[in-house]
């Protein structure tokens, strides 16, 4: 009954639900975003430390300040070519970050946002951005420090026909080598459901650790 706030699975909204203001941190694991939120208010993810996935939908346009500080178990996010506006800090140390995927062709403006990836490996990191545009994200701020900048299609996969290709050692332990890749590829790996565990750029017979994975899942 209150007139200002609603609540959904504990996390909570403005009434209308199309402000996200605080996802508090007992809750774990993947979470997606209702598709009515518009607006991820400052420090809505802060300190939570237990969630391995966010999925932010694509009615969202801004991501305010210090957002998702603190969500350390995070390995990719993709920010919707919805967004126009990433507050400073949004992604503040977010040291386990291995991909980040932007399918707008036209890099968001964080001039006035100051250290948005502040402390995001990026050289470990790759940044994913629509076919076409990679000058244009190493000529824009923040953006261009990314160290690996790799073009992607936003609305399919890239597919390459190859006569062999394994993985070894079967069954796998603690990490795996892929055999047969002509040069570099990208390495994608998710759970029975879809979720997105693992992304990262390969290349020929890399050792590919699986220990980050939680159990059950290796």
């Amino acid at each position: 009954n209150n007139s200002n706030y609603s609540s959904l699975d504990g996390v909570l909204f403005n009434k209308a639900k199309t402000k996200l203001f605080s996802c508090p941190i007992p809750i774990k694991g993947s979470y997606t975003i209702p598709s009515t939120i518009v607006s991820i208010e400052d420090y809505a993810f802060f300190g939570n430390s237990k969630l391995t996935s966010i999925n932010i939908p694509s009615s969202v346009t801004s991501i305010g300040i210090r957002s998702f500080q603190g969500c350390d178990l995070l390995t990719s996010i993709t920010i919707p070519s919805s967004v126009t506006s990433i507050g400073e800090n949004a992604f503040y140390a977010l040291k386990g970050l291995t991909s980040i995927f932007v399918p707008s062709t036209v890099p968001i403006n964080l001039s006035s946002s100051n250290d948005v990836f502040a402390y995001v490996d990026k050289v470990a990191c790759i940044l994913y951005v629509p076919i076409g545009s990679k000058s244009a994200y190493q000529k824009a701020t923040q953006w261009k420090d990314f160290k690996n900048i790799l073009e992607y299609t936003p609305t399919g996969l890239y597919e390459e026909k190859v006569e062999r290709i394994s993985l070894y050692p079967n069954p796998v332990t603690d990490g795996f080598f892929i055999n047969g890749l002509k040069s570099m590829g990208i390495l994608t790996l998710s759970d029975l459901s879809g979720k997105i565990l693992l992304t990262k750029q390969v290349i020929v017979n890399e050792y590919i650790s699986v220990n980050m994975l939680p159990k059950g899942i290796r």
